[in-house]
């Protein structure tokens, strides 16, 4: 379905004078270049850091999916989605904001989609650290979210 179709849907809901005078409202309170020629225009998912190659921006791949992974302190496994412990009595969701900001920043503003997680996967320790920690392994929850702000 081309975007010129959707673009007049979501101008065009109502059969009626009223809704068309909403619509005219509507309209002149889009910023400049968001309609043209009687229909909407939505804003480009190519930006100026896609066209340079700006890997480190948060306002490039608009129509992607971005996987948040941080560089750990450490020779092996340094790559890897931001993580931690859970503390007695905390939302998961929450740990997981908490965890974020230790790792990423706390002016990372970020909105979370559900307070469910969409997925987990668990695995052992290595042996010799299950007998250091008495633990057998960790289960690692991961969240959908937006980054709304901050770096």
């Amino acid at each position: 379905v081309p975007d010129e179709y959707w673009a007049q849907s979501i101008l065009h809901t109502g059969n009626n004078e009223e809704d068309d005078a909403l619509d005219e409202e509507t309209i002149k309170n889009l910023p400049p270049g968001f309609y043209k020629g009687g229909i909407f225009v939505p804003a480009p998912r190519t930006t100026e850091a896609d066209e340079l190659g700006d890997t480190k921006s948060v306002n490039r791949a608009l129509a992607e999916n971005l996987f948040l992974i941080v560089k750990k302190d450490r020779e092996e496994h340094a790559w890897q989605f931001p993580q931690g412990g859970w503390n007695k009595g905390e939302a998961m969701v929450d740990t997981a904001l908490r965890e974020l900001r230790e790792e990423c920043g706390r002016d990372l503003d970020v909105y979370y989609i559900s307070r469910a997680p969409i997925g987990y996967v668990s695995y052992a320790y290595p042996p010799e650290w299950q007998v250091k920690t008495n633990t057998y392994g960790a289960k690692v929850f991961f969240y959908r979210g937006t980054h709304l702000d901050g770096e």
